[in-house]
């Protein structure tokens, strides 16, 4: 019987039956005694209420999270086409004529779309449209036309 009914008691009264029968084995009649009574006693006391979780907390905003700004053009930016492409200097046709960018980080083909700052001197991340890849370029020259460029390219990849 003790048995059956320690398996639907808390850990505290488990104990209290454990000792209840060290004290029988032993016949320690007054330790017997006590604890009989003492789990008599927590038998009859009200029944506690189970361990309930506290009550969620509604989840404040993370005040500390600042949202990436998306790539916007800017007034400079435009999308340029490879026409040629010798090492790592290429050859593209803009809205304003032809420019030769040199790349420092990947990979174009003829007929690509690069889209990105591409009418201004100088340094700048660019995005190849057509294989989705990223590419950082120096724009050499821009807003020549198709034989000047294509001399400034012959020249710039020797």
């Amino acid at each position: 019987m003790i048995g059956s009914v320690a398996t639907a008691i808390s850990g505290d009264e488990k104990q209290a039956l454990v000792m209840i029968g060290q004290a029988r084995r032993l016949k320690d009649k007054k330790n017997y005694r006590d604890l009989e009574q003492m789990y008599r006693n927590r038998l009859a006391a009200p029944a506690q209420v189970a361990h309930q979780p506290p009550p969620e907390i509604p989840r404040q905003p993370d005040f500390n999270f600042v949202p990436q700004p998306q790539a916007v053009p800017g007034p400079d930016s435009g999308e340029a086409v490879v026409e040629k492409v010798l090492g790592d200097y290429c050859m593209v046709e803009t809205s304003t004529g032809f420019g030769v960018i040199e790349l420092y980080s990947g990979t174009v083909d003829e007929g690509d779309k690069i889209v990105g700052t591409v009418e201004t001197y100088g340094l700048f991340d660019l995005h190849n449209a057509t294989t989705d890849q990223e590419l950082r370029g120096y724009i050499e020259e821009y807003g020549d036309t198709r034989e000047q460029a294509l001399e400034k390219l012959v020249e710039k990849a020797q």
